[in-house]
């Protein structure tokens, strides 16, 4: 089924390049897509089978928008999403670290938003090899889990009620503490 649409701004004008995904919501799998972009004007036609999805709107990291998400879009007949609004963001940048200062690679951010206690799908979700991460969301309040990979023994960690406003937010350090491993 081919499924169309449009990615704007604010303002109306349409957003080139962003990157669209569609995430099977049974598997949790990515569909391959071709032409999975935007055109100069916004608009995007995919091809996609049958099946219920999460769509991911990822916007160029040179445009200052936040990415979006519509979740559990049903697929069974080809159509016209109209219009998706990508807001302002700001950038939030950091390092997680274990107990002795060294960058943990690979921690899965899962973000929520306080106000609505949903998850937020922001792009960019894993630390990089350093341990650090900079991701473009909307102002608001979010608590931020820090997940460790399952190679590791580090426990879970989060940052409660970070506080996101029109500005950037950088240099927040977050420790993982070493946790226990539970066999049954």
């Amino acid at each position: 089924f081919t499924v169309t649409g449009v990615v704007r701004d604010e303002l109306g004008q349409g957003v080139a390049n962003v990157d669209l995904d569609f995430v099977d919501t049974c598997t949790g799998d990515s569909v391959f897509l071709v032409n999975d972009r935007t055109a100069v004007d916004g608009s995007y036609s995919i091809v996609v089978k049958e099946g219920t999805y999460d769509i991911r709107y990822t916007p160029p990291s040179s445009v200052e928008l936040a990415a979006t998400e519509r979740t559990d879009y049903v697929v069974a007949a080809s159509s016209d999403l109209g219009v998706t609004v990508l807001h302002p963001g700001a950038v939030v940048s950091g390092t997680v670290r274990n107990a002795s200062g060294t960058g943990v690679g690979g921690v899965d951010l899962k973000w929520v938003d306080v106000g609505t206690g949903r998850k937020v799908y922001f792009g960019k979700d894993l630390t990089t090899s350093a341990g650090t991460y900079a991701v473009r969301v909307r102002p608001g309040t979010y608590d931020v889990e820090y997940r460790p990979p399952a190679t590791t023994t580090y426990a879970t960690s989060r940052r409660s009620d970070l506080a996101v406003g029109g500005s950037d937010v950088g240099g927040l350090v977050d420790v993982l503490a070493i946790g226990l491993e539970v066999r049954g």
